[in-house]
């Protein structure tokens, strides 16, 4: 993602549920960003401030932002995450990603084969992690995540394993 967006500033960044940060921690390794953090859990709001971001506490989808963005990452709730897509996907700018993290078998299912049907809704890239992160801090979770990658427009398609 580093190479994708140039480090001197002026990316506009929307992480919507940015839970403690730890996305946001991350990509400020990689440049000087705008970024603004929607958390519906008002007990994380001081953590997100503390990292120096435009903190909104609210429910994402029923909000609404008032702007577009070159990049939306982050890592919704599962059972939530089509709603989180279809509005992210309505925020971007003309060549702007929308990144998630999700587990792997979002691709999965009958619900879902209708949200894949739809044209929009083509992946630029599907980067499947080979080491099962863990979320509770207890060793690895069973379940295999990847890196969804959307970007309206875009006729490349790239599948790894990372």
């Amino acid at each position: 993602m580093s190479r994708r967006f140039p480090s001197e500033g002026g990316i506009e960044v929307l992480e919507p549920g940015a839970g403690s940060g730890n996305i946001i921690k991350t990509l400020q390794k990689y440049g000087d960003f705008s970024i603004d953090a929607v958390e519906i859990r008002p007990e994380e709001a001081q953590h997100l401030q503390d990292l120096g971001v435009n903190v909104i506490i609210d429910d994402f989808l029923s909000m609404d932002l008032g702007k577009k963005y070159d990049l939306i990452i982050g890592n919704p709730p599962f059972n939530q995450a089509i709603e989180f897509v279809e509005k992210c996907l309505g925020l971007l700018k003309p060549g702007g990603r929308l990144i998630f993290l999700l587990r792997t078998a979002f691709m999965e299912s009958d619900q879902r084969f209708e949200f894949w049907q739809q044209e929009d809704h083509r992946l630029a890239g599907l980067y499947t992690l080979h080491k099962r992160p863990s979320f509770t801090g207890h060793g690895t979770d069973a379940t295999s995540y990847s890196w969804f990658v959307w970007q309206p427009g875009s006729s490349r398609q790239t599948i790894k394993i990372i």
